[in-house]
């Protein structure tokens, strides 16, 4: 293996320029070049949508050489990409039609798809038949009944209760969930720092 390819390299890289923030972070003596370094996302930022853009158009057109199975989804894939990239630096209203009457639209049906299987979610949580289930079920039928208009009309009651939900419940659960984020991303930072995490440069 030749010495630029080594996995090493880029490992030590992260672990300098690591140090140096949290460094700067915790004294404040490195102000310039922690600054500078941190002016450098927007850059690699965008080279990672092009090794993005790169990767994708590649792997498309190895399934059209091949002709895989549903190959002609990867022909459609790359002409929207074109025509969709090729109008967003030539014609910008063009690219503003196509966003907000063809890609916008399909965001919300996905988004649509989403909600409806997570109310079917629900309904085979309720045929498990334990506390638990009774729970969500319960909580999910309350705040359903508080989403649509007419509830705070028929019955009042709702709206308080939803309420304490989203504040008490739904906060507190957000917030365990956002404290185990955050014990798992300083758990593989450590690791990436000791350089047992290798997956981001290709190892194992």
């Amino acid at each position: 293996m030749s010495f630029i390819r080594r996995i090493e390299i880029p490992i030590m890289i992260f672990v300098i320029f690591s140090l140096l923030i949290l460094f700067n972070y915790f004294t404040g003596m490195a102000y310039e070049a922690a600054s500078t370094v941190i002016s450098w996302a927007p850059i690699l930022w965008i080279l990672s949508y092009i090794v993005g853009y790169v990767s994708m158009i590649r792997y498309h057109v190895i399934i059209i050489h091949k002709k895989q199975k549903d190959w002609i989804y990867s022909i459609i894939v790359l002409v929207c990409f074109i025509i969709t990239f090729l109008l967003g630096q030539l014609y910008k209203p063009a690219f503003d039609f196509v966003f907000m009457h063809i890609l916008l639209p399909l965001q919300v049906s996905m988004l649509s798809y989403v909600g409806f299987y997570t109310y079917t979610v629900f309904f085979r949580g309720a045929r498990t038949r334990n506390i638990y289930a009774l729970f969500l079920l319960v909580t999910a039928i309350i705040i359903m009944l508080w989403q649509a208009p007419a509830t705070s009309a028929i019955i009042p009651s709702v709206v308080p209760i939803s309420i304490w939900i989203r504040d008490v419940l739904q906060t507190g659960a957000i917030r365990a969930i956002l404290i185990g984020i955050g014990l798992g991303i300083i758990l593989i930072f450590i690791r990436t720092m000791f350089g047992y995490e290798r997956s981001y440069v290709g190892g194992e």
